[in-house]
């Protein structure tokens, strides 16, 4: 495998490594990762040695900043498709071998963890370069979650993988769109992780507590709208800000909009996330954020909730490793107990009728998303990437004049609860 640059993230470390020769073997790729990495989590290994051998077509450096979209799995010269198991097998193998050692340190607070064969650091493609704070344990938290967040949505729905839209912002920084599209239970999904910098936008200044030159932000957002309209639709993002002047904050949350309620899944979805919260009392804080949730996720124009509501929490910086362990053992977990209701719900019947209340509802989303939603309208005011942004729309979607229209009771358990006051789903 001819690698033009490769890093493996484990855990909070990454490393970069220089071109390798062209005879290079997968085994041996991952004899690397193994002596780099002895003693490391096998699942993180195996995902970034999969990664990696994803990146391994011999090419010439590209002539555009944006490589395009690559498929997880795509099988590459020299290097026919592998599975996890293969992967697995593979790296254990390796790692029962003699360690070779490289001579070269990959200590955590090194910029992304890496340094080159002259002892200086290779940075990371994302890499800002002016400030010097923690975003070093923050950007490869937020990448093994997008990570963890695909894998959940793969095991659900038993058929999809997601395929990589890599990219770059001209201002500085960049990300990965991985997306699902038709063809199963899933008909669209984004899990989009990003790492971007540079001068802070005018749009930043109500959101700072002082005046800033220039910002960091590095986060996860996503969303998944199932094919059957019984299959609830999941949002969710974490992220994190610093800027210039001192200022760094946590942010993010997770919701579910269903287009039929069952309230088991309701009741499993915030009993998931309230569990999550009450392993970090100092400060996570379960009742307020529903009640953030609740209130954010509101359009004032129809008088309607978006959905079942769930967390939203933002500008948190009360103690640094305390809101990093929240929002990493959040991220983590936040599509567990959505992962099941959707390979519950996945399969169940569903006829034109219930489609097109599905598609009608789903209009409601699209009006939120374009009319209320602060992140929609921040990334579009300072220029941020669109095709990322608007990720979150819905494929397919009509907008009936007057409508929709329940036309039996389940539909209009939905709309009694969207226009009711909000629920307590942990109380009997």
């Amino acid at each position: 495998a001819n690698l033009i640059g490769w890093k493996v993230v484990s855990g909070k470390v990454t490393a970069s490594l220089e071109q390798r020769d062209p005879g290079t073997s997968a085994s041996q790729i991952m004899g690397d990762a193994a002596s780099r990495y002895a003693g490391s989590d096998d699942d993180k290994v195996i995902c970034c040695t999969q990664r990696i051998l994803q990146m391994s077509r011999p090419h010439p450096e590209p002539a555009s900043p944006n490589p395009g979209r690559h498929e997880r799995n795509t099988p590459v010269s020299g290097c026919p498709r592998r599975s996890r198991e293969a992967c697995s097998v593979e790296l254990h193998r390796a790692r029962s071998a003699p360690l070779r050692s490289t001579g070269k340190g990959c200590g955590r607070d090194t910029p992304l963890g890496g340094s080159g064969p002259d002892g200086g650091v290779h940075r990371g493609p994302w890499q800002h370069r002016g400030m010097n704070t923690r975003r070093h344990d923050v950007e490869p938290m937020m990448s093994e979650v997008q990570e963890r967040c695909c894998a959940v949505l793969e095991a659900a729905s038993g058929s999809q993988h997601f395929v990589d839209d890599l990219w770059e912002r001209p201002e500085g920084g960049g990300g990965n769109s991985r997306t699902v599209a038709g063809g199963g239970p899933i008909e669209k999904a984004a899990v989009n992780m990003s790492a971007v910098w540079g001068p802070a936008p005018p749009e930043l200044a109500e959101h700072l507590t002082n005046p800033a030159a220039s910002f960091y932000a590095t986060g996860v957002s996503l969303i998944v709208h199932p094919s059957n309209p019984f299959a609830p639709t999941a949002h969710a993002n974490v992220r994190y800000f610093e800027t210039d002047n001192g200022d760094w904050w946590f942010g993010g949350g997770v919701d579910m909009t269903p287009y039929y309620l069952f309230d088991e899944d309701a009741v499993s979805f915030h009993r998931h996330i309230a569990d999550i919260c009450a392993r970090h009392p100092d400060v996570a804080d379960y009742p307020a954020w529903k009640r953030w949730c609740d209130e954010y996720f509101f359009l004032p124009h129809r008088g309607e909730a978006r959905g079942i509501g769930g967390i939203f929490f933002d500008h948190q910086n009360s103690d640094f490793d305390q809101v990093f362990a929240f929002v990493q053992d959040l991220g983590m977990h936040l599509l567990d107990a959505y992962g099941d209701i959707l390979a519950q719900r996945k399969d169940t019947d569903f006829d034109s009728t219930n489609l097109a209340w599905q598609r009608a509802r789903r209009g409601r989303y699209v009006e939120f998303n374009l009319l209320w939603d602060r992140g929609t309208r921040f990334g579009i005011q300072s220029h941020g990437r669109t095709e990322s942004i608007l990720a979150s729309m819905p494929p397919t979607v009509t907008f009936e004049y007057g409508g929709p229209t329940p036309s039996n009771e389940a539909e209009q358990a939905l709309m009694d609860l969207v226009t009711g006051q909000p629920r307590d789903w942990l109380t009997p």
